[in-house]
């Protein structure tokens, strides 16, 4: 196997050359090759410069994760970087691809830096509740000032070439021709020119005033909820100019390794590597080859359909929307033109970019027009009489090998599935709306779709830039089977005298985007309700008290945002909540009646016990029956879908985290008297808690046995 770096010698300039694919993640390998490098050239006066350069698609996009929060293999790439800092000879760094993290500390370490025109660099590490820690707060505060420094820091996304320049982040941008030659011809000049190093280390620091480090502070907190990650980036870029280099290091070196410490951290990281093993599914394999899909039916142009239009417009693949008649049609192609109007404001689109994304669109009554299509999805409401007819008329004009799939958040599939001639052809594709924006795309398994269908649908999510998190059939699927105790709760909790403000008050501080009683108003009120009478089977008959609140606003006919009036009350056009009094007195009036309704206060904790807790339970009882493959997936679906928190890792995860004997205790709490049967726990969840075991542990045991 060839060394992951390398050196060569081109007549006077030494070339380091990093070749570790696919992303040139620093590994020990790297670093311990960099360390013996730079003492090498340190001692040989016939190089007079240095270029590094990565070989393959990218410079180096990151440090290796995998390494973080255990015991790390020397030499740390702080002290490497440091050493290669202080070669004599000027040190050229090329990049090209995507220089995140470390690779950008790595090129901070270089003396000049020159980019391909396409290369991005950033710090993501905000994202993984990590504070950079290969003296990248020390030395960029110093190369591009303390507030762009910070900046990049708290933002964590990349800037292109042309921006890093102006920023002083790189000297010169190559556009077009080969980036190593023109970086050697650079080396080069510096050499004819007399120039050596010119090490960042020795740069001032503009400071951050007081006032101005407030205003960052402010809108930090406001873009990072729930999290401390700021705060630490702040101190860590305070001390480059308020400490001498050296005792500047010390402080990183604290800071940063205190953050992998943190639950933020360990939540980050958890889903991490929970979103990149999602796609792997058991059996299926490398023979299980992905269907081209290059143009794509759409039955229903409302705001579901209209959204996955889009999803699949941006992703250049044609669509033939489909609709009951041509005003419906012009409804759903007005809705999708303004949607991309929105962007053209925002600066997210130009206005060439949305004629190209319309034209992929084609609207048709005829279901004939989708005779040629590799695959057709279903986005009606939730009638599966409907579903089924739809089915039926699809797998009539269909060509062979097309796939048939159902956006369904809650239907059985495979009773959609029966009415075709190619049950293995069909597969559940459930977007999230806004689906051109949400990244969950959870795909459904029914007892008879094919590995080549599953592995088609994978391929298809990675193209739609979307998170594909495979489920089999049960009622609601991962998310929306989870949400339903989540949500019963929510209502039961304003019957028995909380406010909607109150519990959704207590959730978003938790950590949810948006509390569980907006989203019904924003959603609208009735879909729930219509979800409940289309299954029957999922609402016990004998609990007048199950999802009761949202069927007493529905008989209202406050329906949420789009009629002003729901959980809470609204101005024509805003979004802003206002206390609904017509609603609270109504609500507390029905939990007189049904007998619930309390004295004392209900507290913050009981609220998250009650509905988050009862998340964890039917989570638990999911991985029981195999509904989910892994813990992870559930934690990828909640965080990427559901507005979880990330920094609490999804529910599953901040289960391990507070204890599984936590949960069962409260459960087994609430569960005292009437609500037994709602609170009982799943048996997975009691045998881990009994044993101070996970979820974690579980999997990792499922996982050595198969």
């Amino acid at each position: 196997m060839s060394q992951p770096i390398s050196l060569a010698i081109e007549g006077d300039i030494a070339v380091i050359t990093i070749d570790s694919p696919p992303v040139n993640a620093i590994s020990a390998a790297i670093r311990r090759g960099l360390l013996s490098i730079t003492r090498e050239l340190a001692g040989n006066s016939k190089v007079k410069a240095v270029l590094l350069h990565c070989a393959g698609r990218t410079f180096v996009a990151g440090a290796d994760i995998s390494e973080f929060g255990g015991v790390m293999a020397p030499p740390e790439l702080r002290n490497v970087l440091t050493e290669f800092e202080l070669l004599p000879q000027p040190i050229v760094v090329a990049l090209h691809g995507t220089a995140l993290g470390g690779g950008v500390e790595l090129a901070l370490a270089g003396h000049y830096r020159i980019a391909d025109s396409g290369a991005r660099l950033g710090f993501p590490e905000i994202t993984l509740g990590i504070v950079p820690g290969a003296v990248g707060t020390q030395r960029l505060p110093r190369l591009i000032g303390a507030e762009q420094a910070l900046q990049m820091f708290l933002d964590g996304k990349p800037v292109g070439a042309e921006d890093a320049k102006k920023l002083g982040l790189v000297d010169e941008v190559v556009t077009g021709g080969d980036l190593k030659t023109a970086a050697l011809a650079y080396a080069k000049q510096l050499v004819a020119d007399g120039k050596g190093p010119r090490r960042v280390r020795d740069m001032p620091v503009t400071p951050i005033s007081e006032e101005r480090l407030a205003q960052i502070r402010a809108q930090a907190a406001k873009q990072h909820k729930g999290v401390i990650t700021p705060e630490l980036d702040i101190a860590a870029v305070r001390a480059s100019w308020e400490l001498p280099f050296e005792k500047g290091l010390a402080v990183e070196r604290a800071i940063s390794d205190g953050s992998l410490q943190t639950p933020e951290s360990r939540a980050q990281r958890h889903l991490f590597f929970a979103e990149r093993e999602v796609a792997h599914v058991p059996g299926i394999g490398a023979n299980d080859k992905p269907r081209t899909i290059a143009a794509c039916g759409i039955i229903g142009s409302g705001t579901m359909g209209g959204g996955i239009a889009m999803a699949f417009a941006n992703a250049d693949i044609q669509v033939v929307l489909i609709d009951v008649d041509q005003a419906a049609l012009d409804r759903g192609l007005a809705t999708i033109r303004k949607n991309y109007d929105s962007s053209v404001k925002r600066g997210r689109l130009t206005a060439a970019d949305v004629e190209k994304r319309m034209q992929m669109i084609k609207a048709s009554t005829d279901y004939a027009d989708l005779a040629q299509v590799d695959l057709t999805i279903e986005a009606v409401f939730e009638d599966m009489a409907l579903k089924r007819k739809i089915f039926t008329d699809l797998d009539r004009v269909m060509k062979p090998g097309a796939i048939l799939a159902t956006n369904t958040s809650t239907l059985d599939i495979n009773q959609i599935a029966a009415v075709t001639k190619r049950p293995a052809d069909v597969v559940g594709l459930h977007f999230f709306s806004p689906a051109n924006v949400m990244r969950l795309l959870e795909i459904v398994r029914t007892d008879t779709t094919s590995n080549e269908v599953i592995a088609t649908a994978f391929a298809l999510a990675k193209k739609l830039k979307k998170v594909g998190v495979l489920s089999k059939v049960c009622f609601g699927f991962i998310g929306n089977r989870m949400m339903e105790p989540y949500g019963r709760e929510a209502e039961r909790l304003v019957l028995e005298g909380a406010t909607p403000a109150q519990v959704d008050g207590a959730l978003e501080r938790f950590g949810m985007a948006m509390g569980i009683l907006a989203v019904y108003d924003m959603a609208g009120v009735d879909v729930g309700v219509k979800a409940h009478k289309a299954n029957p089977d999922q609402v016990p008959q004998d609990d007048p008290t199950y999802y009761r609140s949202s069927q007493v606003l529905f008989d209202q006919g406050w329906l949420g945002q789009k009629t002003g009036k729901g959980y809470y009350r609204y101005e024509a056009g805003s979004r802003e909540r206002h206390t609904h009094d017509e609603a609270l007195r109504l609500l507390a009036d029905e939990g007189k009646r049904l007998g619930i309704a309390r004295s004392e206060p209900i507290s913050d904790a009981e609220i998250i016990e009650r509905c988050v807790y009862s998340m964890i339970n039917e989570g638990a009882r999911i991985l029981e029956e195999g509904v989910a493959l892994r813990p992870g997936d559930i934690d990828t679906v909640y965080t990427a879908g559901y507005g979880f928190a990330r920094f609490r890792g999804g529910p599953m995860f901040y289960a391990d985290e507070i204890g599984l004997d936590t949960v069962l205790a409260a459960l087994r709490k609430h569960g005292e008297g009437r609500n037994a049967r709602d609170f009982k726990p799943a048996r997975l969840l009691q045998e881990l808690a009994e044993k101070g075991s996970t979820f974690a542990a579980w999997h990792a045991a499922q996982e050595n046995r198969t």
